[in-house]
């Protein structure tokens, strides 16, 4: 066989090839799902009352306050909470002398110094959206407090920090 007929009988082939592969029958099929919404939750509270949980005048060494306070879920997605205390004002000794304690249905969640209640849990099961939790707060100037606390004063800030549950 001369190179021309070999050369035709290449080229034959892969034009039949070529032919063969573009005739195949490929089906499709397209379905469509539509109305996929997706909407993500929301965290939030509100606290009761919003200010002023411990505030007195004239506090003496052995004294203590408190008041209740409510934590409500009032956004669409349940909740776990901690609460810290910060000085925004005042003397540092007093702060640190005063002695914090936080319960819930008469469980302790937290006694200690004001300055180191740092991300205490208040709320470590789900509270759920509408759910409403309880809490009593008090703050204790202890007995052996020293005449460095005399005449003194701090303002504290609660901070009440909530992430998504679960």
């Amino acid at each position: 066989m001369n190179n021309l007929k070999k050369t035709f009988l290449v080229t034959a082939i892969f034009a039949l090839l070529f032919a063969a592969k573009q005739a195949q029958a490929i089906f499709i099929l397209e379905k469509s799902v539509k109305n996929n919404i997706i909407r993500t939750g929301q965290i939030n509270l509100t606290l009761s009352p919003e200010e002023g949980w411990l505030s007195t005048e004239n506090l003496l060494p052995g004294q203590s306050i408190s008041n209740n306070f409510s934590l409500n879920n009032t956004g669409s997605a349940p909740l776990t909470a901690t609460i810290s205390a910060k000085k925004s004002a005042g003397y540092t000794n007093l702060f640190s002398a005063l002695i914090i304690s936080i319960k819930h249905n008469e469980q302790l969640l937290y006694e200690g110094p004001a300055s180191e209640l740092q991300q205490a849990e208040l709320v470590t099961n789900a509270l759920e959206s509408g759910q409403s939790q309880q809490f009593s707060i008090s703050a204790l100037l202890p007995i052996d407090a020293t005449s460095t606390l005399d005449n003194t004063y701090t303002n504290l800030t609660f901070v009440i920090e909530t992430k998504q549950a679960g």
